[in-house]
């Protein structure tokens, strides 16, 4: 998967709550990508059909060098 674990949860269904990609530029052809991912924020939320667990994940992407290339978004709806 490449992103952070998260968190065992007693929650059968998975929705996707969105994303969102800031780029800072491009990598250039030959360039190594680290990226690392980890869990910014967990909310829980009720709702009609019961109890939702919003988790907002982050994964930025550099260079090897350093250099920022983008930076993904994601909120994961688990319910």
């Amino acid at each position: 998967r490449g992103g952070p674990e998260f968190p065992p949860l007693p929650l059968k269904r998975t929705l996707n709550g969105g994303n969102e990609i800031e780029f800072f530029r491009y990598p250039r052809v030959g360039e190594r990508i680290v990226s690392k991912g980890k869990i910014v924020d967990i909310l829980e939320k009720e709702g009609r059909s019961g109890t939702m667990v919003f988790i907002v994940t982050e994964t930025t992407y550099k260079t090897e060098k350093g250099e920022l290339l983008l930076i993904s978004r994601q909120i994961t709806i688990r319910r």
